[in-house]
């Protein structure tokens, strides 16, 4: 158990996000704005990589894989290559972690590590007295 001299645990992800809070707090805001004006950011979709996901998929399932080529599979489905894909929020919180530098798994457990350490340093404060 944490005794009260304890210090708290390291928070390196959170110190990150918390010195660059003043931008989060700029960029977010006006990302939800955009979805309020049913706007978004959007991303090309890799032909590279729907390639080898299809092909992957093909193995996993034991199906045929149509395509001889990536230049086959890119004439095929060039309907999709054309259009950006509209991203998620989800995945415009992590490409704002990513921007900022911070691990969002490791942001999570630390936030937990110090919730628990808070917690334990209350209940100790309530023995104490």
């Amino acid at each position: 158990m944490t005794t009260l001299e304890s210090s708290p645990p390291p928070t390196p992800e959170c110190d990150k996000l918390a010195k660059r809070t003043e931008e989060w707090n700029v960029i977010y805001p006006f990302i939800e704005h955009l979805y309020e004006k049913r706007m978004t950011l959007a991303e090309w979709r890799d032909a590279k990589k729907m390639f080898k996901e299809e092909q992957e998929e093909a193995k996993e399932t034991e199906t045929e894989f149509k395509y001889k080529t990536l230049e086959d599979f890119k004439f095929w489905h060039s309907f999709l290559l054309e259009q950006p894909v509209p991203m998620r929020l989800n995945q415009l919180d992590d490409l704002l972690y990513e921007y900022f530098g911070v691990d969002p798994v490791k942001l999570e457990q630390e936030r937990r590590q110090l919730l628990e350490y808070m917690r334990n340093l209350q209940k100790q404060r309530r023995e104490a007295c």
